[in-house]
């Protein structure tokens, strides 16, 4: 068993690395578990038939199988597509994300399509605008005057809150 880049393999809950293959006894039972890194999905468990043609044999990550033959089994991965995500207050306030402050402004990769929800807090004096992107040329687009935001990521993403000084501060 050799795994593809993108994970690692266990057997008995340990780490293994085959390399060159594992000798078993004809009638073994074996169950290895692919493990996929953080970037990466596991697509299947694979080998090749005596055409070299390869097969899947299981899209679960657990495999148990007999070993009856010689036979080089593979566990395969597919990088996410991953897109750079940044939020960042103005001055003023600050940003959550599920209760905790937030400051993105050099970015967090995180899957396509993965939903963020996002909440605005003015600190004292100030007043929540809105939440805003950066637009091609460097202009700035309104996309919600709403303190707390939704959105599901699809492309690279700069969002910041803007606030304003309350009249009288």
């Amino acid at each position: 068993c050799s795994p593809y880049d993108g994970g690692y393999l266990l057997e008995d809950g340990q780490r293994v690395d085959f390399g060159n293959g594992n000798m078993m006894e004809k009638g073994s039972e074996i169950t290895l578990t692919a493990v996929a890194e953080s970037e990466y999905n596991f697509v299947g468990w694979f080998y090749f038939d005596s055409d070299q043609s390869e097969k899947l044999v299981s899209t679960d990550a657990t495999y148990t199988f007999m070993v009856n033959e010689e036979r080089h089994v593979y566990a395969k991965f597919i990088e996410k597509e991953m897109h750079l995500f940044n939020a960042y207050p103005t001055e003023a306030g600050y940003i959550t994300e599920n209760g905790q402050e937030i400051d993105f402004g050099n970015g967090r990769r995180v899957e396509k399509g993965t939903q963020i929800t996002l909440t605005a807090v003015a600190d004292e004096g100030f007043t929540f605008v809105g939440w805003y992107k950066s637009v091609g040329d460097q202009t700035e687009e309104l996309i919600s005057a709403d303190a707390t935001y939704t959105f599901t990521v699809t492309e690279e993403t700069y969002v910041y809150a803007k606030f304003d000084k309350n009249s009288g501060n």
